[in-house]
């Protein structure tokens, strides 16, 4: 047994502000961070956020303040599958529809302010921003401004803001994402500030900051900047919020890698054998690449399925992220269609993931048994398939492996889908850089465009579901089998769907036509939601084969059939010229 070390490092910053009336009678600025610990941490990131109340709003203090604190809570509250431009855009919406509600409910009071927020993740730090504070980055010595004040000039020195939280229904917010590096420091600021430095005296009291600076010394600085610009004039309110980076991770999967930390992969069992507080009682497949056994847990006497990976992998840290991601996931969803996966305990010092016990058989089990099904068989399967796959589109999770081997279908025809592990979860790959992932899912479902770019999205998964409504219906494929990479045509003008009723005549012609959609090479021909695609095939349920005439050999091979006319004409051709 080898233990598993992660050489990884922690992301670490330090966050420390300060925020200041100034010489108005009322300070309308707010501000807010936080750096949560672990877990948290690694899939969110850390926040800092900053909001400008506008005095012509009559609570605009309270604006200010209630949206930098409801932005952290609320972002934090949002799915980890998600990534942060999702979460925050869905904040800020929220955050604008109350403000501006506050406003549509009492017309006497408004509800207004700027908002401005950075959340560090990994190494990318993702810049959100509405109205007229500022974001300004120190790296390299070189002072950069990443944001642009919405606002234009009203004469002289006065502005107009443009752009308000709480000012109208919608709300447009400004999204960018940048690399992080170690050293960068990142400076938050009202205009109460901004306005009067010049950029060589923000950048030198920025640079005074050192690697060993810790939150209150930030705060100090913070201050020393705000009353600087307090003797430069400033008149406003002013807050100053700095973000001092110290170190940066570079894998996306720092979150799997972290579950990965001191585990022991575990030999081969054999029936009887325990492992922590579950006993083997059947082998259910032993392979290269894992171990799955069917266990009962002695403490509460229920039945689970647990899996190992095999021996082999110990060093292949792709192979093991795509392990511990299936649990990952498993843990996060919430289903009768989607299988539910659990970590082994924290006390374990084992790597091995445990999920639900499902009575039944696979999908390529059943197929075998049920020759080209009725069709409201299939119908019925697909449905559960979209609600499956629908479920992981709004987690932001694409499964990219789904086919008969990794369906359960009970006696009741209920289906379950599982195995995460060749997934895709956006919150991973959030960063700037990425890699793309290699293809890890079965060649004859996925997608062209994983295949040939290796970049997925919901419609690779209605790809994958419409090749297997296909393979059910007909028992074959509708495309050009594929064994080998090398298989794999680029042009997707050569990818020619094959009607469904050369191979099944009883099948309808509005299920083909759906079909032929739904599994279109071209990414952009195929329905724009799974709704659509679930509309057309189950519009009627057809519980008898219907009495339907056979395509025109045309239809059925078109291909073929151009060739044979082809050859046709040049014999007629040949005849004429030698008479």
């Amino acid at each position: 047994m080898q233990k598993i070390v992660n050489q990884d490092s922690s992301f670490k910053l330090a966050i420390g502000g300060y925020s200041t009336q100034g010489k108005k009678a009322h300070n309308q600025d707010a501000f807010a961070a936080l750096m949560p610990k672990s877990s948290i941490l690694r899939n969110k990131g850390a926040c800092a956020v900053i909001a400008d109340g506008l005095s012509c709003a009559d609570n605009a203090a309270q604006a200010a303040q209630l949206s930098v604190t409801q932005f952290i809570e609320s972002y934090y509250e949002t799915p980890d599958t998600w990534s942060v431009q999702k979460s925050s855009a869905q904040v800020f919406k929220s955050l604008n529809s109350w403000l501006y509600g506050q406003a549509k409910s009492n017309q006497s009071s408004q509800w207004l302010t700027t908002l401005s927020a950075i959340i560090c993740k990994s190494s990318t730090a993702h810049i959100l921003h509405v109205g007229d504070c500022r974001i300004a980055r120190l790296h390299n010595n070189a002072l950069e401004t990443l944001t642009r004040e919405h606002n234009h000039s009203a004469g002289g020195s006065k502005t107009v803001l443009t752009r308000a939280m709480g000012a109208d229904h919608r709300i447009e917010v400004d999204y960018k994402k940048i690399a992080m590096l170690a050293g960068d420091i990142y400076m938050l600021s009202s205009d109460g500030v901004f306005n009067h430095l010049t950029n060589k005296m923000v950048k030198f009291e920025l640079a005074k900051i050192s690697k060993h600076h810790t939150q209150k010394d930030l705060e100090k600085i913070s201050k020393t900047i705000i009353n600087k610009a307090i003797e430069a004039g400033s008149e406003e309110n002013l807050t100053c919020l700095i973000v001092k980076i110290e170190h940066t991770t570079t894998e996306s999967h720092q979150e799997l890698d972290y579950y990965l930390e001191g585990k022991v992969i575990p030999p081969p069992l054999k029936v009887g054998d325990k492992i922590d507080n579950f006993q083997v009682l059947q082998i259910i497949q032993h392979s290269t690449r894992s171990h799955i056994y069917l266990v009962k847990d002695n403490t509460i006497a229920g039945q689970f399925i647990l899996k190992i990976p095999s021996l082999n992998y110990t060093d292949d840290q792709h192979y093991l992220r795509s392990f511990i991601q299936e649990a990952w996931i498993g843990e996060r969803t919430n289903h009768v269609n989607l299988v539910n996966v659990y970590f082994a305990t924290n006390k374990s010092k084992f790597l091995y993931h445990l999920s639900d016990h499902i009575v039944g058989q696979s999908l390529r089990q059943w197929m075998l048994q049920n020759v080209k099904p009725e069709i409201y068989k299939v119908q019925n399967i697909l449905k559960q398939l979209i609600l499956a796959a629908r479920t992981l589109q709004r987690m932001e999770i694409i499964h990219r492996d789904i086919r008969p081997e990794n369906i359960l279908i009970d006696e009741n025809d209920h289906i379950t889908l599982i195995d995460y592990g060749a997934a895709h979860v956006t919150s991973f790959h959030d960063g700037i850089g990425m890699k793309l992932d290699h293809p890890m899912g079965t060649l004859e479902y996925s997608a062209p465009e994983y295949l040939i770019d290796h970049r997925a999205d919901f419609k690779s998964d209605m790809f994958s579901i419409s090749v297997l409504m296909y393979e059910l219906l007909s028992g074959q494929f509708p495309y050009k089998t594929i064994k080998h990479q090398n298989d794999i045509n680029h042009n997707l003008s050569k990818w020619q769907y094959k009607s469904i009723r050369s191979y099944r005549i009883d099948c309808p012609v509005w299920i083909d036509l759906a079909l032929r959609q739904a599994c279109a090479a071209d990414h952009k021909n195929r329905y724009q939601a799974f709704s659509e695609f679930e509309t057309d095939m189950c519009s009627h349920i057809v519980e008898k084969s219907g009495q339907e005439k056979a395509l025109p050999y045309m239809e059925r091979d078109p291909v073929k059939f151009w060739q044979i006319i082809s050859l046709c004409l040049f014999i007629a051709l040949l005849i004429v010229a030698f008479k």
